[in-house]
């Protein structure tokens, strides 16, 4: 049998992607492994993607700007090989309106106003609706710090500008600024086949792009863990790799600010452990990938001379929340 063969999507553009360490961490330990890995941008025309055994997202970061290109991408992918995670999930994570997928399943969220685009929307009247000092605006379809915007009274007329701009091309989203952020910190909770790994301290930047320079590793109470796990829980399966950023509001309460499960920063070269066990665990789901490409070529009776029953995965429930978004989570 051939050497088990491992795609890791990454993304073209140099200023994001010459800041992240992970991928080459993680394919040169799955080259210790045995495991032939390709790092290749997710919209390489080129590359033939029905080769890998198994696709891995990792940092795909520029798929904001061409979302509807990233899934169909996600979707032919996963059409002729394994994906990681996998396209159901990715679907569901794009949009953050996830969020209020969560929320409506009684996980505790930021305060949030979902605004469509071209919506005609006055920034001013909104915070005073709420009652908000100083709100964050982002767009609904983002990572890293994508055109998030801190807006004060002072600087509302600047916010608005913004805000309208950003309504004219794509959906918005307004939250409270918690001061946390700036304070304590956000919490990022990273979890390797459902099993938690390590944290980090996230600092408070709205710069694009990564910045790993300035995180801490960090020790969470079982309260985080505990909040973190129950998040989780709400997934209809669980994600080869998570994270899941906490912070506290206003009155020292938990609420979920993001969980990524589509390319999420996991800051391995800060935790080696976490780096093993992810190794371990894609180098297992590689080889059986391989072995079921290998299983599913044989002729069907042979598998009914060996008294084998091929089985498909059972077939997953969608179903529609708020006309906004798709819903793939327990009803709990």
């Amino acid at each position: 049998m051939p050497q088990p063969h491992l795609a890791i999507a990454t993304c073209a553009q140099p200023a994001l992607y010459s800041q992240e360490p992970d991928d080459a961490l993680l394919q040169a330990a799955l080259h210790q492994e045995g495991i032939n890995t390709d790092l290749v941008p997710w919209d390489d025309p080129t590359y033939d993607w029905s080769r890998p055994d198994l696709v891995l997202l990792r940092s795909t970061w520029d798929y904001p700007t061409r979302p509807a290109a990233f899934l169909e991408w996600v979707e032919g992918v996963s059409q002729v090989t394994t994906l990681c995670n996998p396209a159901e999930l990715v679907r569901w994570n794009l949009q953050k309106t996830y969020l209020l997928d969560l929320h409506l399943r009684g996980v505790p969220t930021i305060p949030t106003v979902w605004l469509p685009a071209q919506s005609p929307v006055s920034l001013t009247s909104l915070m005073h609706a709420h009652n908000w000092s100083q709100v964050v605006i982002k767009p609904v379809i983002g990572t890293s710090s994508r055109e998030a915007h801190v807006v004060s009274a002072q600087t509302v007329e600047t916010g608005q500008r913004h805000l309208s701009r950003l309504l004219e091309r794509e959906a918005v989203m307004v939250q409270p600024f918690l001061p946390a952020f700036y304070a304590a910190g956000e919490r990022a909770l990273i979890f390797i086949n459902g099993v938690f790994t390590h944290a980090m301290r996230k600092r408070f930047t709205l710069m694009e792009g990564l910045d790993q320079a300035g995180q801490q590793s960090i020790p969470v109470s079982e309260e985080e863990q505990a909040f973190a796990r129950e998040v989780l829980s709400r997934l209809p399966r669980v994600p080869l790799y998570a994270r899941v950023d906490l912070v506290r509001d206003h009155r020292h309460t938990l609420v979920l600010n993001e969980l990524e499960i589509i390319e999420p920063v996991l800051y391995l070269s800060h935790a080696h452990e976490a780096l093993g066990r992810l190794t371990e665990e894609v180098s297992r789901r590689t080889r059986q990938a391989q072995q079921r490409q290998v299983t599913q070529t044989e002729p069907l009776h042979q598998h009914v001379r060996q008294g084998q029953r091929m089985q498909e995965a059972p077939p997953l429930v969608v179903d529609g929340v708020g006309g906004s978004s798709v819903s793939l989570l327990s009803r709990r």
